[in-house]
């Protein structure tokens, strides 16, 4: 589910919201929706900017945008659609586990895996994905719900006190983008400082 979310908020990403219904390369955002969207995308950068990948090479916040901003679009998406799914059915912990952390804990062991170093170098300056570590811990510390799923007191390492958002309205999703089914919010991201990883199952607040 996260990925279908993912895909379809590139339409908003820093070079999805370039093309209109069409696919015609058009600016069709009223000027201060786009000029409130370009400062809001810069913290998003610039908090990627700062994740180490190794030794000294930090992730370029500039050329993850994308992906980064659809990372945390398609967990909104797909957190929406589940408890819109399980409206009215028996959610209840399972081995201690409540199930909107067994959610979060799903979509942290998803992005689990391995990389030499050898690897890890070259893949800093050509991929603009975002390095698992961070696809996962760098996403769920930006959504309110993880901090509240986990009881973490704000300021912990899990749910950090600042925080950007980047919010792209119903109404500027109108004029044939066919984003009409979704309501309020289109989507909603947060900035933190992510560390850590989610692959092991973990108290969450202080995953490290």
């Amino acid at each position: 589910m996260p990925t279908i979310g993912h895909e379809l908020t590139h339409g908003f990403d820093d070079e999805g919201r370039q093309f209109d219904a069409q696919g015609n390369l058009r600016n069709w955002w009223r000027k201060a929706d786009g000029k409130e969207f370009e400062k809001r995308a810069r913290c998003i950068s610039d908090q990627y900017s700062k994740y180490v990948i190794i030794d000294d090479i930090k992730i370029n916040g500039k050329l993850t945008l994308g992906e980064d901003v659809a990372d945390l679009g398609g967990l909104i998406q797909a957190r929406r659609a589940w408890k819109e799914g399980a409206k009215g059915g028996k959610l209840a912990p399972i081995d201690g586990p409540t199930p909107d952390q067994r959610f979060f804990v799903g979509y942290g062991q998803s992005w689990c895996g391995s990389l030499r170093d050898e690897e890890k170098r070259p893949r800093a300056t050509v991929d603009p994905h975002s390095s698992d570590r961070y696809r996962a811990n760098g996403v769920v510390r930006n959504m309110p719900e993880f901090q509240e799923a986990f009881h973490c007191q704000t300021g912990a390492r899990m749910a950090p006190e600042e925080r950007c958002r980047v919010v792209v309205k119903r109404s500027l999703a109108v004029g044939g983008r066919g984003m009409g089914a979704f309501e309020e919010a289109w989507p909603t991201f947060r900035r933190s400082d992510p560390r850590g990883t989610l692959c092991r199952r973990c108290s969450g607040c202080s995953s490290s």
